[in-house]
């Protein structure tokens, strides 16, 4: 039975894993493939190893690290260049009691697991009311080059539509766009800020380490400090979602791709129970407690009238 033992995150210029508690300074660690992309990790000398490496402390503290080497981060899939933007999010598993464990790449559910310092954002989670960060996949599509100088930006197109639903969308910017394409600055000093959020706008942007989400969408989104937005794949587009619609009938925020919108057509007496019941929903939380409470209702109801009936008799 697989046990995850760690998950942490390394860069281009930090190849390094954390052993912590698993492998003694100066262990020879083995690296091999497992034929999916994992690297297999053991103490002992397998016929199909490809590389070796071995456990070294770092600094003064208890944290014994292993430096990967370059035919290990090949399989894995990561880019061997030296530069410290290139993130890549692992997991590390316990294979078989103390012998063998296996590195791969994060699984979207286990990121949050990973171990970070205060105030390090993840994937889709709006830092400091502005910043919001990508995985490596939908940098990818933004075609973000992984190997990028300290403070280099790339240029990318971005849709905003708050007329229609809070959505903003991110694509790869071509040379035409790059050209003709206003910014936002340019454009809103066109046409003037009242008219500019009346329909969507596509202007042009630069990518550095997130998307600088625009002041209205994070109004319109009512984003808050470390909220964690939907950031969604379409194509070749990363779509990011706002939450700033409410559910008429039972009053709970939800995703502008969420939002449901239907024109029904309803008589005034139904109009009037359907008012009724949505505010004993909204006070009592859920359909479920509000059903509890319109039953608590009728039976007293039923209690009552009894009660008036035997008066009478």
């Amino acid at each position: 039975m697989e046990c995850l033992i760690k998950t942490g995150r390394m860069y281009g210029t930090h190849r390094t894993i954390s052993c912590t508690k698993i492998f003694p300074v100066n262990t020879t660690l083995y690296f091999r493939g497992d034929g999916g992309g994992s690297i297999l990790i053991s103490k002992t000398w397998k016929h199909d190893t490809i590389c070796s490496a071995v456990a070294r402390a770092y600094g003064n503290g208890p944290r014994v690290f292993c430096q990967i080497p370059s035919e290990a981060m090949r399989v894995l899939g990561m880019n061997t260049c030296k530069s410290s933007t290139a993130a890549f999010y692992y997991s590390l598993y316990e294979v078989t009691e103390g012998e063998e464990y296996r590195l791969s790449k994060q699984r979207p559910e286990e990121i949050p697991l990973m171990p970070r310092s205060k105030g390090e954002p993840l994937p889709g989670m709006v830092h400091r009311y502005r910043f919001l960060y990508l995985t490596q996949e939908q940098k990818d599509i933004l075609q973000v080059p992984r190997c990028r100088r300290a403070g280099e930006s790339t240029g990318i197109k971005m849709t905003l539509d708050i007329a229609n639903k809070v959505e903003l969308k991110a694509e790869p910017i071509t040379t035409t766009d790059d050209e003709q394409l206003p910014t936002m600055r340019e454009l809103l000093k066109s046409v003037g800020k009242q008219e500019f959020f009346k329909e969507p706008r596509t202007f042009k942007t630069t990518f550095q380490y997130s998307i600088i989400l625009p002041a209205e969408f994070i109004r319109a989104a009512h984003v808050g400090m470390n909220d964690q937005l939907p950031v969604s794949i379409c194509g070749n587009s990363v779509v990011v979602d706002g939450h700033g619609f409410v559910c008429d009938i039972c009053g709970k925020t939800i995703h502008a791709s969420q939002a449901r919108e239907n024109e029904i057509h309803i008589c005034g007496k139904c109009h009037d129970a359907t008012l009724k019941t949505t505010a004993l929903i909204k006070s009592a939380g859920t359909i479920k407690k509000a059903m509890k409470e319109a039953k608590a209702l009728l039976k007293e109801a039923n209690r009552t009238l009894k009660e008036a009936e035997r008066r009478m008799a």
